[in-house]
């Protein structure tokens, strides 16, 4: 049994052969990825960028941790042949898993890409310049069929996020030349894979901020811009959704997830995005709403469902089988000139000074293309259980109409265009619980418990509303005449202004109304004492 003390064994150890040799290949490997391997990368870097993208690259300073297999740049950047920017980042991090040998596929625990900017741009001759960068190079052999697709590499990604990060797109295959730009991009992946499947697809598979997660499977070229494929997103939050689009928006940040699923067909080519959707899918559950100045409760939904949905850029189509929409409470408030705060959802850009324009002529009218209007389609809508609260302000006196609950069903169809039209036909509607006030009275004026229409039609257009049947059932209405004649039912309905020269009020129409074990109570107040029955 060897009783030496441990520091005179390691002592021993250090001194043999084969410790040298080790110490030796650990300070050579340290040496060479602290202190080589950055200048190899700024060295080679151009060279490889000019060999396999057929560009221009740049590297600023370079950093490499050979123990945890990390690797730092900043100022990075790819250029065109003739010097166009493409791709840029002001500092890039790898952290890249020696796992890798094990799981045959590149895995890294983490990929950050700071101040990221990005340049596509479609010439006159359709060829984005991304495509011609990553295209492989061209074989001076003739090719006897075409080329497949390369696949996509094995990939594991533990986290991606690009902070910071610009993306524009400018297409000059129109006249004149369109430019779209994106800035801040700021985007987080969590466990990212790509593996291709046995049909020769590509899946992708990511974890969002907020616990949501993404699949996408399809196929992608980039030269022509062609994709075709299903996504499927699960409880994405609302929230992060909201983030993009704030600014544009006059709602505080949402409450509630959304499910969105669909298979796709995208091409892009002659200036024209060509998009069609199949089996499209949306739900949206626990959705809460607020306005972001005063905090006003807009409403509150457990379930909002769309399935069945197609989608048809170029036709302007949109369609869904069933739509579906229960379980809350809408609150709907309509400003003195009768538009309700759920029109007002988005925020009114900076009027611009008119500019008159010469009248014009019939050669251009003739010629001048007509935009078709979109077709929106919803052939089963069923609505409820729902309550709902309506405040009018466009009354005399505000009116208060409050439902405790709603039944619905019935179809929808729209036209979205230079004239806007929509029909809601069969429409049945139930509701329950039903108090009317006006003003400040504590009273009702109308209380119903129950409300039934059968064969209800709406006709924008026509301005026209018709009812097949009307039942109320129980309730009771309070008709009071004021000691100066008026009758406080009337003035409670009274708009705060008339009906604009030219402009046609609504008509409705009513083929058959049923009341029964409602209650009419009548005070006049012209007499003294004032008759009441």
């Amino acid at each position: 049994m060897n009783d030496a003390p441990l520091p005179g064994r390691l002592r021993t150890w250090l001194r043999s052969r084969l410790a040298r040799v080790l110490l030796s290949l650990v300070a050579t490997y340290a040496v060479c990825g602290f202190f080589l391997a950055p200048w190899l990368i700024r060295d080679q870097f151009p060279a490889l960028v000019e060999k396999h993208l057929g560009g221009r690259g740049s590297v600023g300073e370079v950093r490499v941790n050979p123990f945890l297999f990390i690797i730092e740049a900043t100022d990075v950047a790819v250029t065109e042949k003739d010097g166009k920017p493409a791709l840029s980042a002001a500092r890039v991090l790898i952290d890249f898993e020696a796992s890798s040998l094990l799981r045959w596929a590149w895995t890294f625990s983490r990929i950050e890409l700071d101040r990221l900017t990005i340049n596509a741009e479609l010439n006159a001759k359709e060829s984005l310049n991304l495509a011609r960068l990553f295209a492989p190079a061209q074989s001076a052999q003739p090719a006897t069929r075409p080329a497949e697709p390369a696949p996509l590499p094995r990939l594991l990604l533990q986290n991606f996020a690009i902070a910071g990060g610009t993306f524009t797109f400018t297409d000059q295959t129109v006249q004149p030349t369109a430019t779209a730009s994106v800035d801040p991009v700021n985007f987080e992946m969590h466990d990212v894979s790509t593996l291709p499947n046995r049909q020769g697809e590509h899946v992708l598979n990511a974890r969002l901020p907020g616990g949501g997660s993404l699949q996408w499977q399809g196929k992608i070229t980039l030269s022509p811009i062609d994709s075709s494929g299903s996504i499927a997103l699960k409880n994405a939050r609302l929230a992060t959704l909201w983030q993009f689009v704030r600014d544009e928006l006059t709602i505080a940040e949402p409450a509630g997830a959304y499910d969105i699923g669909l298979r796709y067909r995208l091409r892009y080519g002659s200036g024209a995005l060509d998009l069609q959707t199949e089996d499209m899918v949306l739900v949206v559950k626990d959705l809460s709403l607020t306005q972001a100045k005063g905090d006003a409760a807009l409403g509150k939904l457990g379930t909002l469902a769309l399935e069945g949905g197609r989608f048809d850029l170029r036709r302007r189509t949109l369609d869904f089988a069933n739509a579906h929409i229960a379980d809350g409470a809408l609150n709907v408030v309509f400003d003195q000139n009768g538009t309700p705060d759920w029109a007002q959802l988005t925020r009114k850009s900076a009027v611009q000074p008119a500019v008159k324009k010469a009248a014009p002529t019939p050669a251009s009218a003739k010629s001048s293309p007509v935009t078709p209007p979109w077709i929106i389609k919803l052939p089963k809508v069923t609505v409820g259980p729902l309550a709902l609260t309506v405040t009018d302000h466009s009354r005399t006196q505000p009116l208060q109409i409050d439902i405790g609950k709603i039944q619905s069903g019935f179809g929808l169809s729209a036209e979205i265009g230079a004239a806007t039209q929509v029909v809601v036909g069969d429409l049945g509607l139930q509701l329950s619980d039903a108090r009317i006030r006006s003003g400040s009275a504590p009273d009702p004026l109308i209380t119903l418990n129950q409300l039934d229409i059968e064969g209800g039609v709406f006709d924008l257009r026509d301005r026209a509303v018709r009812i097949t049947a009307l039942r109320l059932a129980d309730g009771k209405t309070r008709i009071t005449r004021d000691s100066n004649g008026a009758i406080d039912l009337a003035r409670a309905f009274a708009a705060r202004r008339e009906v604009p020269p030219g402009e046609k009020p609504f008509s409705i129409a009513v083929e058959k109304a049923e009341l029964a074990g409602h209650s009419v109570t009548w005070s006049d107040q012209t007499f003294q004492p004032a008759l009441s029955w």
